[in-house]
């Protein structure tokens, strides 16, 4: 089984319902995006929403198992235990493969499903892996995730979770040790986390070449790549070779950045500008609009903005350009997908 290429909406922690329902919403502009649940919220919400998202297409659930670095939830502890730092981080193999068995039982359970279909497939969870560990907590995660995943008796595809820092792709000796763990340890795909540090634009550009490196090696090899809240870096990986990425309404779904200490910025009125492959503020979009050469978006948000900022509409726009583009790519081959990236890429740049 193979899931559906390119872009996927990613499930947020608010506004669940409207994510979910935009799915069909751009069914009529193209092929109907897969949903990539987290396990954030009420669960009885998950599971109504999960239910109706598999009832009319592909979906299945992220186990964000790097949760289980991050503060502790009294909330996240009585609903999904094992992603909580009082659950206690295991140690060896052993103890990784019942935490991860816990949560493939949950992706398979009634409480998850509620009746609905299986996910279209199922995720070995991950906690963070740090390169500045060294790899053999990497190695006792892949030891632990092909235990969990043989003690499946029956289900659908699964595939591996692997979560790391930006320094495992940064530096050669563990992206090679990266590469080589995820593509003989014998899965049809893998769901890869790389969390960074940078606001988009990305500029990190050794940290884009080791996810290139990674994504082209794992594709040559045949191994599937999805990206999971990684916005436009996912789909400049299509390029290389990458199957899928997700994003969302929300503005941290499009990267995957470190937490940082809250802070409070204000109303900020930021809107992708396709032209450029980038955000503008509001007061620049309507300067470049003035300009004769502007090509300005003609999808259904932005015609019901009008000329008025809407931060609900602006956040959809940004849903639409993605589905469209990668609607496009589906028909092409892994080099027309890539020289259209890079033509695209080229137009932008080309803008003054």
């Amino acid at each position: 089984m193979s899931i559906t290429d390119g872009f996927w909406l990613q499930y947020p922690a608010q506004k669940a319902d409207d994510l979910v329902d935009l799915a069909g919403d751009l069914a009529a502009t193209g092929y109907r995006p897969g949903v990539v649940f987290a396990p954030v919220g009420a669960p009885e919400r998950l599971t109504r929403l999960y239910g109706r998202a598999r009832g009319a297409g592909e979906a299945f659930l992220d186990p964000s198992g790097f949760l289980i670095d991050r503060d502790a939830g009294a909330r996240r502890a009585q609903n999904f235990p094992w992603l909580d730092p009082s659950y206690g981080r295991p140690t060896d193999v052993a103890t990784w493969a019942a935490w991860m068995s816990e949560s493939l039982r949950h992706q398979l359970s009634n409480d998850f499903l509620g009746g609905a279909d299986d996910p279209s497939i199922i995720v070995t969870p991950s906690p963070q892996l740090t390169a500045a560990t060294g790899t053999a907590e990497l190695y006792a995660v892949l030891d632990a995730a092909e235990a969990a995943r043989d003690a499946v008796v029956a289900g659908p595809e699964c595939w591996l979770g692997i979560v790391v820092d930006r320094d495992y792709l940064r530096l050669d000796a563990r992206l090679t040790e990266l590469a080589d763990a995820v593509v003989t340890a014998d899965y049809p795909g893998v769901v890869l986390r790389v969390f960074q540090t940078d606001l988009p634009p990305v500029a990190d550009r050794r940290l884009l070449s080791g996810l290139r490196d990674l994504v082209e090696g794992c594709a040559g090899s045949g191994v599937k790549v999805f990206l999971p809240n990684s916005g436009w870096i996912g789909w400049l990986a299509l390029a290389w070779g990458a199957t899928g990425y997700s994003a969302g309404l929300s503005k941290g779904s499009w990267f995957d950045r470190i937490p940082t200490p809250m802070r409070n910025p204000g109303r900020r009125e930021y809107i992708f500008e396709p032209q450029l492959l980038r955000h503008e503020s509001w007061a620049i979009h309507q300067q470049l609009a003035a300009d004769p050469a502007y090509r300005g978006c003609t999808c259904v948000s932005c015609q019901a903005m009008g000329g008025a900022f809407d931060s609900d509409h602006s956040a959809v726009h940004q849903i639409r350009i993605a589905h469209a583009w990668s609607d496009g790519l589906r028909p092409l081959n892994s080099i027309g997908r890539r020289r259209a990236i890079r033509d695209r890429i080229g137009r932008c740049r080309r803008v003054p």
